[in-house]
């Protein structure tokens, strides 16, 4: 019977994790970053649910000032992971009962930029944190790859953020994007005992890879 060494698991995940918090982007208020010229929008019909092939990895977050909802995820219309991933944001007002998707992240349409990993956030002081990374991908992935992706070069990855009021089913104006670091986050921030906030992001270049 082969037997399994859970201190040496529990050794590389706590290696893992010191290598997570150490890439962890540190924030204050207010959350300054490099404007970007990613575009976000308000969904249109490239966008719409019945052209999607491919959606998942979602988050979800409720606002501590009324309960409305949010939630992201990302999608596309090749089926796959590619340059054509798109982030979605949708809101609800009602529990979940009904959903309205108010933004979407789409870098550059049909270039080589896609965004993916969205993360969704409702900090404490009411505010919606809304991440995602933009990653330079394949045209066409089933082409090539199932996953190329996520074989793609991640050195370049751009961890970006909008933030916006979260008592409302839409910020205007459009929330303008900034790149607050590098990487991909895909867990919620941490606040700190004196106010700071830690956006972890995974720097899968790097070695060791988390």
């Amino acid at each position: 019977m082969k037997r399994t060494d859970y201190r040496t698991d529990r050794l590389s995940c706590c290696a893992k994790i010191a290598h997570l918090l150490a890439a962890a982007i540190v924030l204050q208020f207010p959350i300054k970053g490099i404007v970007s010229a990613s575009d976000v929008t308000a969904p249109d019909a490239a966008h719409a649910y019945s052209t999607r092939r491919h959606q998942g990895i979602p988050s979800l977050a409720a606002s501590p000032v009324n309960g409305r909802l949010w939630c992201t995820w990302y999608g596309g219309p090749t089926g796959g992971e590619d340059a054509n991933n798109y982030a979605v944001l949708a809101t609800s007002s009602d529990g979940g009962t009904t959903w309205k998707e108010v933004l979407v992240a789409d870098p550059d349409g049909k270039g080589p930029l896609r965004a993916f990993d969205p993360e969704i956030w409702a900090a404490p002081d009411g505010r919606i944190f809304w991440t995602w990374t933009e990653r330079v991908s394949p045209l066409q992935a089933e082409s090539s790859h199932a996953n190329a992706g996520c074989l793609a070069d991640p050195k370049n990855d751009k961890l970006m953020c909008v933030e916006f009021p979260g008592d409302r089913d839409l910020a205007s104006p459009t929330p303008q994007p900034r790149q607050i670091g590098r990487g991909v986050m895909m867990c919620k921030p941490i606040v700190r005992n004196d106010g700071a906030w830690l956006f972890p992001s995974a720097h899968w270049s790097d070695a060791p890879s988390t």
